[in-house]
């Protein structure tokens, strides 16, 4: 399980102070798609040049132009960049084939795409050759991310299962044993006095849910076993 911080509605220098407590702790930042609205291409570069030890992730979820788009992220020195899976498969193809080109990789967003569609949507972006498949629970939705969580690691068998949008201490625990293998948190740690102390406390509630579940998992395997 990774982790992920979302940087959003944060000022520059606020952001750079939030990751340089935390980045040691993280697997992936996010140039969210409103702080990428906000800032130059050229933030992935300062950002990247200033923690080389986390991978930077272009919220861009590209539409259209994918490869041409993917490019100019990858190339402020992006690791990863979003499409949104609502898009046409020739601009998923199009960033698929970028990443591939300078060994990078793409996440695709299933932010509005209906519950009933996920798995059949989920199973096309993964053919195309996405890295990642988000389910992504928009700002001022309050229905829960975990039905589409549980269809993605049903349907998924290459691409990683990635799960975005309000997550705290308690959504974490619901989450947690479907075992995601990226878990983006945002405003949780953006908001916090201490965001270290937040972060600490949510991958030992998400690392001990996803143990408990695998060695429920063994257990139930050796009993059928005998």
């Amino acid at each position: 399980m990774k982790f992920q911080l979302a940087l959003d509605a944060v000022e520059l220098q606020q952001a750079k102070a939030i990751v340089g407590k935390i980045h040691r702790e993280l697997d992936i930042v996010e140039m969210g798609t409103p702080f990428l609205w906000r800032y130059p291409l050229d933030v992935i570069r300062e950002f990247k040049n200033e923690f080389p030890d986390v991978e930077i992730l272009a919220d861009l979820k590209i539409m259209d132009g994918g490869a041409y788009c993917a490019n100019m992220a990858f190339d402020a020195g992006a690791d990863i960049v979003t499409v949104s899976a609502l898009s046409l498969d020739e601009n998923i193809k199009g960033a698929v084939a970028a990443a591939r080109e300078k060994n990078r990789k793409v996440l695709a967003d299933l932010m509005a795409v209906p519950v009933d569609e996920i798995a059949k949507t989920a199973l096309r972006v993964e053919q195309i050759g996405v890295d990642y498949v988000c389910i992504h629970r928009g700002i001022g939705i309050k229905t829960s991310p975990l039905a589409g969580l549980k269809i993605l690691k049903e349907t998924l068998t290459t691409a990683g299962a990635a799960i975005a949008g309000g997550i705290d201490a308690v959504t974490l625990g619901e989450i947690a044993p479907y075992n995601p293998d990226l878990v983006i948190m945002g405003s949780v740690l953006t908001g916090a006095p201490n965001p270290l102390a937040v972060l600490t406390e949510l991958k030992e509630i998400g690392r001990s849910k996803e143990h408990k579940k695998q060695e429920r998992t063994e257990e139930t395997h050796g009993t059928e076993c005998r």
